[in-house]
């Protein structure tokens, strides 16, 4: 079997818990500032804004018949996984008049309930309590209808769990920060390649308000440090951390950790077999490859990063060429 691109992968990969992302819930009450700050009822209506109190992350996989689950607060995490026949005696218990004949449509609505918590506000309802036990239980109760009519319940019962989303947190940051190198690197090249086309009076603009400046990263840095959307990030980290943006930047880094660690896994195998050694059967791969199909995706990137080098490599000397014209400009002036 060839190698399938990275898209085919995608679309074709059994996601586990591991593998997703985290979505913001909205709470409509939680106790949590009170049990992890120590304040008081009465101190705690001048933060009723905060968004550790009204907001909670969550990491959840549904499949047709099961969930694992993570609420994540401050670091601390807490878990719950349930099959099939565990979540149908709990719906039946909190749901007595509901027949529910499949489950795949129940686990579907609270998984609804879930993902659009912030955007349907007004039609469902999330509470969250934490226990003051030795150690902690999260309970996350879910209040809403189903087909407008009749009433539906749901409860999480997560215990403590030793794990947390900074591992997530990282992938992010790290992806973002390649892609805005990225970014700047097409920006600069753009501005060289009109700044050629002026030179050349082949590139003439018609209208003078759309003409911008060359890109600068350092002015870049200190304008976006304090700007109309800094309070709102300030404000409502969670949201611009996982939202839908944010959420497919994560699984697109989890799946491509999976899909390097199978052609990784392959390269391996390969050289074991070409120095003749054996190769555990229990050692599988994912994909069956060909070596001139894993070679040819390694020599384009390999092209790639030569081409990136390369760039770099001219805006730097026609960065270099721009300072000596300055200072001879500015010799000839005095």
């Amino acid at each position: 079997m060839s190698q399938i691109p990275f898209e085919d992968f995608t679309k074709s990969f059994q996601k586990s818990f591991e593998h997703e992302s985290c979505i913001v819930v909205e709470l409509k009450s939680s106790n949590l500032h009170l049990q992890n700050g120590g304040l008081s009822s009465s101190s705690s209506q001048n933060i009723t804004n905060d968004f550790h109190h009204n907001q909670i992350v969550c990491q959840p996989h549904f499949t047709d018949t099961s969930y694992e689950i993570a609420f994540y607060d401050n670091g601390n995490a807490y878990y719950e996984k349930l099959t099939e026949q565990d979540i149908l005696k709990r719906l039946k218990v909190l749901n007595p008049k509901i027949e529910f004949k499949n489950i795949k449509s129940a686990l579907d609505r609270i998984h609804t309930m879930l993902s659009e918590s912030t955007q349907q506000r007004d039609k469902n309802e999330i509470h969250l309590y934490l226990s003051t036990a030795l150690v902690p239980n999260l309970l996350v109760e879910l209040k809403g209808y189903i087909k407008d009519n009749y009433s539906f319940m749901y409860e999480f019962n997560c215990e403590f769990y030793e794990q947390n989303y900074v591992k997530q947190i990282i992938l992010a940051l790290g992806e973002r920060e390649k892609r805005e190198l990225e970014l700047i690197r097409i920006i600069q090249a753009k501005d060289k390649e009109l700044e050629d086309y002026r030179s050349q009076g082949t590139c003439q603009l018609q209208r003078s308000w759309l003409q911008t400046q060359s890109f600068n990263k350092e002015q870049f840095n200190r304008a976006t440090r304090l700007n109309r959307e800094s309070e709102s990030v300030v404000r409502n980290p969670l949201e611009y951390a996982f939202n839908k943006d944010g959420q497919d930047l994560v699984e697109c880094c989890l799946l491509r950790s999976e899909y390097l660690k199978g052609n990784n896994d392959y390269l391996v195998q390969s050289g074991q077999q070409k120095s003749g050694q054996q190769i555990s059967p229990l050692k599988k791969t994912p994909q069956k490859r060909t070596q001139p199909q894993v070679k040819e995706d390694l020599e384009d990137l390999i092209e790639e990063e030569r081409r990136r080098k390369e760039l770099e490599k001219q805006l730097e000397h026609q960065k270099q060429l721009d300072a000596e014209a300055a200072k001879k400009k500015k010799k000839k002036l005095f």
